[in-house]
């Protein structure tokens, strides 16, 4: 039942995802909740997730969303549970040019 039922919610995140239903924020949770559960999302929703990241969920996520979705890509490649659709450069470097905004617009509120 359990594996069921996790099917079922990553074909709905998936559907979601594809869909344009996910903000930023919703993509953050998604991929916390995943990697805290230490599964992974399947290649349907991670390529869902991967598009929406690259697309610009990324680049409108606030801070706390960005450590969000960089610890939980972290934590899914530590324990060698990182899909393929998540590992590619234009998802890291689209986190990485967001992350570099967040903290040049957090020096410039903190002068």
């Amino acid at each position: 039942p359990a594996e069921a039922s996790m099917r079922a919610l990553q074909q709905r995140a998936a559907t979601l995802a594809s869909d344009g239903d996910f903000n930023p924020q919703d993509s953050a949770n998604t991929l916390w909740a995943f990697a805290k559960l230490g599964v992974p999302p399947d290649g349907a929703l991670a390529a869902a997730l991967a598009l929406r990241l690259a697309e610009g969920a990324a680049a409108a996520m606030k801070p706390f969303e960005l450590s969000s979705t960089a610890w939980a890509l972290a934590k899914l490649h530590t324990a060698g549970r990182l899909p393929d659709e998540l590992a590619t450069a234009k998802v890291v470097n689209t986190l990485h040019e967001a992350a570099a905004t967040s903290v040049a617009w957090m020096n410039a509120q903190a002068s």
